[in-house]
């Protein structure tokens, strides 16, 4: 959502960094040296002319291996459960009101792939100005911009602090208990806990292992925020593939010979099978491999996780809120719980404020009630415009956690996972069978520019 897809808050801006679901670092090996997308995919390959491939899912990177394997001659089909394109790029519309359930941003504008293929779509994009905000306590006061800029410069020496120090069995929230309990009671940290380290890594604090959450790499540049519907890259990539809707895979088998894709009515037959599913399918083991995934494969999945966050957009008759500043935040005693408002009338022109639930709390709260969700919402709206609230026409949430699609917004490495675990998820079987999705990028994990490269270097893999 996704990643994700779903995206990075203020901090990040301060210092012109770019990062979707993990705190990306400032390494050596910057992507500002690396070639373009175009750069990699160019040079001969081998003719697939008379190969059958299938493809399983149709998100961004199964669509963009397709895509790249359909132009060598293969004859390529993509199954997909639902019936629809984009996987965790999922837009919604309600009243001409177009909504992002998933991803929203495109994380750095320098190089990266995904800002040509929204040129492509004509979708129209919004630089987003993560300066742009007003935070407010419990009782409607506001924070200043010193309690602000002490926030982040404490903020800054932890995440160097966790860096230097950082463990792989040990968690962020381990570690703050040890060292800094008081912030974990604090409602500004627990704020900036949530919509920083929780958001950009999906998990909950206790679960982010403090040895890789600052380890992945960036495109740099701007975050864009698309206006006008992600989902339309998706559909374009989709232009001229096969893509079967409906066909939920529970079975893949694999010998010398063939491979097998079995799915509720169908039985699908292919030279080379690309798993391109999000990493929560497969850990919820709904997809059955004959003969079993090799040990350091099925280990890597049960190390990794998948975050929960989740959306949900506000819609109002009309918006009473500032109009000129891009975010809100409402910060409170429960980390993970609306403290963070995106204004949807600055970008969009509509009456909509887009908040948040991050970490434990993203995946209790997808068992509450409507009534009760909308009852909180109205609180922290409350505490931000106390004199000028006006009643809330309707609300639309995600759960993506309870989507037998995903089971969660995008991967996170938790205590105890290895730095290889992403490699060993990329890695083939057999030369059979192929993996691809943000799960399985060691550069950019969770981001919908991860996943999608992951569809071209799996098409690479296939062409040899």
């Amino acid at each position: 959502m996704q990643r994700r897809e779903f995206v990075k808050t203020l901090i990040y801006a301060a210092v012109g960094i770019a990062g979707l679901t993990t705190l990306a670092s400032c390494s050596s090996s910057s992507s500002t040296n690396k070639k373009s997308p175009k750069e990699k995919a160019s040079g001969e390959k081998k003719s697939l002319s008379g190969k059958n491939i299938i493809i399983i899912g149709a998100g961004i990177s199964g669509l963009a291996c397709a895509k790249k394997l359909m132009l060598q001659g293969a004859n390529v089909k993509v199954l997909e459960s639902t019936k629809r394109v984009g996987g965790r790029i999922k837009t919604t519309v309600f009243d001409d009101y177009v909504f992002e359930e998933g991803a929203a941003w495109i994380h750095g504008n320098k190089l990266n792939p995904i800002v040509e293929l929204a040129d492509q779509a004509k979708i129209k994009t919004h630089v987003t100005d993560f300066d742009s905000i007003a935070a407010f306590d419990s009782k409607s006061n506001r924070y200043s911009d010193k309690q602000i800029s002490d926030l982040y410069k404490q903020y800054y020496a932890l995440l160097d602090e966790m860096k230097e120090n950082g463990k792989e069995n040990v968690g962020v929230g381990q570690y703050l208990q040890k060292e800094y309990p008081q912030r974990l009671t604090d409602p500004l940290w627990l704020y900036v806990l949530s919509s920083e380290i929780e958001f950009d890594n999906g998990g909950d604090i206790k679960d982010i292992a403090t040895s890789y959450f600052d380890e992945d790499e960036i495109f740099e540049g701007d975050d864009l925020l698309l206006l006008n519907g992600y989902e339309k890259i998706p559909k374009n990539l989709a232009r001229d593939l096969d893509v079967i809707f409906d066909q939920r895979v529970h079975e893949i088998g694999y010998t010398d010979d063939t491979i097998s894709v079995n799915t509720k009515d169908n039985k699908y037959e292919c030279d080379y099978c690309v798993v391109s599913v999000p990493l929560g399918v497969l850990k919820s083991n709904n997809i059955i491999f004959k003969p079993e995934l090799p040990a350091d494969k099925s280990g890597a999945i049960e190390r990794l996780k998948m975050g929960t966050v989740n959306k949900l957009f506000v819609i109002f008759d009309e918006a009473f809120w500032p109009k000129d500043t891009e975010f809100f935040v409402a910060t409170n005693e429960i980390k993970g719980k609306y403290n963070l408002f995106v204004n949807m009338y600055l970008t969009h022109k509509i009456p909509v404020l887009t908040t948040f639930t991050f970490g434990e709390y993203s995946l209790s709260s997808e068992g509450l009630h409507d009534s009760e969700i909308e009852k909180d919402i109205s609180h922290q709206i409350d505490v931000m415009f106390k004199d000028i609230r006006k009643p809330i026409k309707k609300i639309i949430r995600t759960k993506w956690n309870d989507d037998e699609n995903t089971f969660g917004c995008y991967s996170y490495a938790t205590n105890g996972a290895f730095a290889s675990d992403n490699s060993t998820l990329a890695s083939s079987v057999d030369n059979k069978i192929f993996f691809a999705g943000e799960h399985t990028s060691t550069k950019y994990p969770g981001t919908v520019h991860g996943a999608y490269l992951s569809g071209l270097k799996a098409a690479d893999e296939i062409l040899g």
